[in-house]
């Protein structure tokens, strides 16, 4: 079996069902995310410097 053999909805409700708050401060899990979304270093550390959201929708929030 394949994630893409699972639907959106599916994935969704997995995503809530099994991933906490603290999966979510992983190194790996940052790291895959931003990858998943193709954001480079650079872009990263531009999108820092800058402290301005990309979208004017929901962010998500991580707390250390």
């Amino acid at each position: 079996m394949s994630y893409e053999t699972l639907s959106d909805e599916q994935l969704i409700r997995a995503i809530e069902l099994m991933v906490t708050s603290d999966d979510l401060i992983s190194r790996t899990v940052m790291v895959a995310i931003l990858s998943a979304l193709e954001y480079s270093p650079e872009e990263v550390k531009e999108q820092l410097e800058s402290g301005e959201p990309l979208n004017a929708g929901p962010m998500l929030s991580w707390r250390f």
